[in-house]
């Protein structure tokens, strides 16, 4: 009762505390020491003691499935103070961590398609407005007809004349470059923001850019 006094005097908050004997029987703890008081220690945790003084060790207790465990050995006495916790409180930071993660990736990926359908609408736009020059640019000589995803550069094809084919034919490969492009960027800021790693890219002027881990440290 006495060491069992002196212990909760001393042991952290929300931590349980403790004392092994030489015998390797729980001599007293802050936490239902009536009932362990005298018991000896678990196998396993009785061959950590014999090995080493001091350590932080994690595993089934008494009364506990999963715990982790900071001890030291007294050289005068013998005696083994430890301080434990249960493994669930050492994983909630981490398992708060994760969630916080997963949440991230997934508002990124909402926020990407919220942008690429505002991006596609601008395109949609800038399309038929193209659509419209190019059937007042229609003449006797058509183009030769040309296939396409789009119905509306399809219709622009085959109105324009061969001067505005040139020209729409090059704004298509300028069109499919940009987009190419733009989806390469977007899919490479998805990656290095959901990735654990820290992640930059530099060039000749300084860093151009940093995911949100590189933000974080």
């Amino acid at each position: 009762r006495y060491w069992t006094r002196w212990l909760r005097e001393r042991a952290p908050a929300r931590r349980v505390g403790g004392i092994v004997g030489a015998d390797y029987a729980i001599l007293a703890r802050t936490r239902d020491s009536e009932r362990v008081a005298g018991q000896p220690v678990q196998s396993w945790y009785r061959e950590v003691l014999a090995r080493t003084p001091s350590g932080l060790v994690r595993g089934r207790g008494v009364t506990d499935s999963d715990v982790v465990v900071a001890y030291h050995q007294s050289p005068l006495s013998g005696w083994r103070v430890n301080v434990f916790t249960t493994g669930a409180v050492l994983d909630a930071p981490m398992q708060r961590t994760a969630l916080l993660v997963s949440l991230a990736v997934l508002l990124a990926l909402a926020i990407a398609a919220a942008l690429a359908m505002a991006r596609v609408r601008v395109l949609t736009r800038g399309v038929r407005a193209l659509q419209e020059a190019l059937e007042n640019l229609k003449g006797a000589r058509r183009i030769p007809a040309l296939k396409s995803p789009v119905k509306e550069i399809q219709a622009a094809m085959e109105a324009a004349q061969a001067t505005a084919d040139v020209l729409a034919t090059r704004a298509e490969e300028r069109d499919e470059a940009e987009a190419a492009l733009r989806q390469s960027e977007e899919q490479f800021r998805t990656i290095a923001n959901a990735a654990p790693a820290i992640v930059w890219v530099t060039d000749g002027s300084g860093i151009v850019f940093m995911n949100e881990r590189w933000t974080e440290l």
